[in-house]
């Protein structure tokens, strides 16, 4: 089994427990949390709108005008 397709098997929760980057990156984020609302969220609510599925990314749009 190659490492890729490991990834693929883990749920989300896993995968972040597995991968230091993306513990470090849910660190950063409560970091920069001033509120604190992120305190009590786990790591897979923290990074939600970071990881997104191929699925995911096919269904956004391209068409249009870009947001500055």
């Amino acid at each position: 089994m190659t490492p890729e397709t490991a990834l693929k098997t883990l749920t989300n929760e896993e995968l972040v427990k597995a991968t230091p980057y993306l513990q470090e990156l849910a660190r950063q984020m409560r970091a920069q949390d001033g509120y604190g609302t992120f305190r009590s969220w786990s790591d897979e609510l923290v990074l939600k709108p970071f990881i997104v599925s191929k699925e995911q990314k096919r269904k956004i749009s391209v068409d249009g005008d870009v947001d500055p």
